[in-house]
């Protein structure tokens, strides 16, 4: 059996159900609204994926420094980053270093006394342009 690609531009559902109308949706929206990379890692006792989409590994830099490296590199720079943590000890998840087009570098720090922390749980996503 061979593997093929479908190409097609929008995108359409009939929602004859509720409202008896067919909606549609371009396909490149729903392409550049979607995040290109996203993670959830801990980085106590051992910096480690836990679930991951386009993230090829992670690098611990030291306590509460982490890198995330990308499976495939963004068009450029100029993309977003969003994360969190899983618990509240942690005041600042920060960038920290200049983003390359394939790695974004961040720190976590306590909310008591600034000082750099691991967390067991953080989560991250990358939205931007993939080259």
């Amino acid at each position: 059996m061979a593997n093929g690609t479908i190409a097609f531009d929008t995108l359409q559902t009939s929602d004859a159900v509720n409202t008896g109308t067919t909606k549609s949706i371009d396909t490149s929206y729903m392409f550049n609204g979607v995040a290109k990379a996203w993670c959830s890692f801990t980085s106590a006792s051992t910096t480690a994926l836990s679930d991951s989409f386009n993230v090829g590994s992670l690098t611990d830099n030291g306590t509460g420094d982490t890198s995330i490296t990308l499976a495939t590199a963004f068009g450029n720079v100029n993309y977003t980053f969003a994360g969190n943590v899983g618990t509240n000890q942690c005041r600042l998840l920060a960038i920290i270093a200049t983003p390359t087009t394939t790695v974004i570098r961040l720190k976590c720090t306590t909310s008591t006394d600034n000082t750099d922390n691991d967390q067991p749980l953080q989560y991250g996503n990358m939205l931007g342009d993939l080259a």
